[in-house]
Parts: C-alpha cells; sequence; structure tokens
C-alpha cells in the first residue's frame, strides 16, 4: 500500500462481508507520510463446521470515513473427506494358464497335486 496524498494519511485495514469476521490483518491502523508505503498480510481462519459455500471477503482500506481501496475476494469452503475402503487380499496360489483352462473345461483331475 502506497501514500499517493499531498501530507500524511491515518489509515485504517477493514475486513467485511460474510467471510470478513474470520479474517485478520496484520497491522489494522498505520500512519503514511507522502509517498511512503507499506505491506500487510489478511489471513482467513475459516471455522470447523462452516457450511460448503463461496464466502465474499473485502479488505478496505480506510482514510476516516473514506474509502480508499478495496480488495474483494472470494473464500470457497469445502469439507475435507476421507475416504476408507476395506479391500481383502485373495492369498490363493495364482492358476497356471493350462490349469485356467482345464478348469474352465472342468477337467480338474490334475490341478491341484
Amino acid at each position: 500500500m502506497l501514500s499517493d496524498s499531498n501530507g500524511g494519511q491515518s489509515l485504517t485495514i477493514v475486513t467485511a462481508a460474510a467471510a470478513g469476521e474470520w479474517a485478520t490483518s496484520s497491522i489494522t491502523e498505520v500512519d503514511l507520510e507522502a509517498g511512503e508505503g507499506t505491506t500487510f498480510t489478511v489471513t482467513v481462519d475459516v471455522p470447523a463446521g462452516t457450511s460448503e459455500e463461496t464466502y465474499r471477503l473485502e479488505v478496505l482500506v480506510m482514510n476516516g470515513n473514506e474509502e480508499l481501496a478495496k480488495s474483494i475476494s472470494n473464500v470457497i469452503v469445502q469439507q475435507e473427506f476421507e475416504e476408507n475402503m476395506d479391500v481383502m487380499l485373495d492369498r490363493t496360489p495364482g492358476l497356471s494358464k493350462t490349469s485356467k483352462r482345464k478348469y474352465a473345461e472342468n477337467d480338474l483331475s490334475d490341478m491341484f497335486l
């Protein structure tokens, strides 16, 4: 963020909209002189159990009651899922092609020795 005013500014960072209450900014207020800049990070922590949906997040840079800048983002909430499968391995010795052929022909006489 860069101050483009002719003098100093006291700026406030505000998070708003549906996801605004989940967001925190690394700075909430900053005083900048003309041409001076700073950076900040907004972190979103979605509460457990939040419904799957797209939520709007607005980050506003305010100078008193005047909105100087606004960034709008979508926060897409998707639930993690874990898939469990029961797998059973058949440890029966495999049949050779010859044995399979004889089994298919119902000639089982020498299949199991």
